[in-house]
């Protein structure tokens, strides 16, 4: 059983729980504007190609800027970064919406998504700098926190869109969740204290990617990527094979109300073992559970394992992300940002794969690719000597 104990230094702490519910507004275009995008674009220019050109734009402008976001937050401070992104990426969003209805070339949406991306939120980075004070020399409770937050992001940003493209429409679907969301990062952005800027000394230093600690994280962050593609394509894949396409935002949610389970039970754990044999255990467990879809052909059983299955993919976020805070002794934004464009790239690369397997092959072969990145992954974390093993996690300033 979790021990809710270790939750308490976060839920004491006076700001946790408006910079929590800040952020978790914030991130609702995580999960829900590339939905928005995709039903606007095909509404108004009916072709799902555009729409899916315009969707990878905003995928590739994020994976893009996460590492400069970062860099930017550990060199100027979160406070200042955080509103001028809030600012930047709604009004991107907003211009979306007649950019998108206008007879303009089909490259200016694209290019327009791109620049939206640019601006995705950096919330879980910034949330790490600043509640990683209020955890030990493990932070996997306070991480866990976060990633459940950012699930539940994830898993309402998807819903509201739907209802709001049903009730309304595409267009309306938008602009709500640029706007919930830009207010959301403003208010974070109040909120948060403005952490002390890294020194003259770490802002000429050579990049966090020499470090080879550091590079062997992000192989694994990358890996594991493309093996949640696995997931992005097997589920639509697998349910309209089953004749009920519909479901597959379903089975989609259902995998992250298993991560929110997963996060909230490994966070409430004292962990003896060090993160690197856990991570191998996890990942472990993970290629079972993606083994075991491959022959799945009934939606309530796929249902079943991706709920298990989830409960398991969080916290391997979680320890990677553990990993990389013992790897990295600066610039831990930045670090940060790092991995999230090293698991975008790993997961928008893995999906054009995939994609191609899953038209012409059906729903298993996209879940065997799953199980083989995490296969990967496990063999890479196994021998590997440069993973942290334990130790004090970088200092936060």
């Amino acid at each position: 059983m979790p021990d809710f104990a270790l939750y308490r230094p976060l839920l004491a702490e006076p700001r946790f729980r408006n910079q929590a519910l800040a952020g978790f507004f914030a991130q609702l275009t995580q999960g829900g504007t590339v939905l928005a995008l995709i039903l606007l674009v095909q509404q108004a220019r009916g072709s799902l190609g555009l729409a899916g050109a315009v969707a990878a734009g905003f995928v590739v402008g994020a994976a893009i800027a996460r590492p400069i976001q970062g860099r930017l937050i550990d060199t100027r401070g979160p406070r200042r970064v955080l509103i001028v992104i809030a600012v930047a990426q709604t009004v991107a969003l907003l211009a979306l919406v007649p950019t998108v209805k206008s007879d303009l070339p089909g490259i200016v949406p694209v290019l327009m998504s791109l620049i939206a991306g640019l601006g995705l939120p950096p919330v879980s980075q910034v949330q790490r700098l600043v509640w990683a004070g209020l955890a030990g020399e493990d932070r996997t409770t306070v991480y866990s926190v976060i990633g459940m937050i950012q699930e539940g992001s994830i898993l309402a940003g998807p819903l509201l869109v739907g209802v709001l493209a049903g009730v309304a429409s595409p267009s309306a679907a938008l602009i709500v969740v640029a706007v919930v969301s830009g207010g959301g990062l403003f208010w974070l952005g109040l909120l948060v204290p403005d952490l002390r800027a890294t020194s003259e000394e770490d802002r000429h230093t050579g990049g966090l990617l020499r470090e080879p600690a550091i590079r062997l994280v992000l192989l694994l962050e990358f890996l594991f990527g493309v093996a949640l593609s696995g997931i992005e394509i097997g589920v639509p894949a697998l349910a309209t094979s089953e004749g009920h396409p519909s479901t597959a935002g379903f089975l989609l949610a259902v995998t992250s109300v298993g991560g929110i389970a997963g996060g909230l039970l490994y966070g409430g754990r004292r962990w003896a073992s060090p993160p690197r044999i856990r991570l191998a255990l996890l990942l472990a467990l993970s290629t079972i559970g993606f083994a075991v879809l491959v022959p799945v052909d009934s939606l309530i059983l796929a249902g079943a394992v991706l709920i298990v299955l989830g409960m398991v993919l969080t916290p391997v976020i979680t320890t990677l992300i553990v990993l990389l805070d013992l790897a990295s002794p600066r610039l831990l934004a930045e670090a940060f940002g790092w991995s999230s464009t090293s698991s975008a790239i790993g997961t928008g690369g893995g999906a054009a794969v995939v994609g191609v397997l899953a038209q012409h092959h059906g729903a298993g072969p996209a879940f065997a690719i799953g199980a083989a990145g995490c296969a990967l992954a496990l063999m890479v974390a196994l021998a590997a000597r440069g993973l942290p093993r334990t130790g004090q996690p970088a200092s936060h300033g």
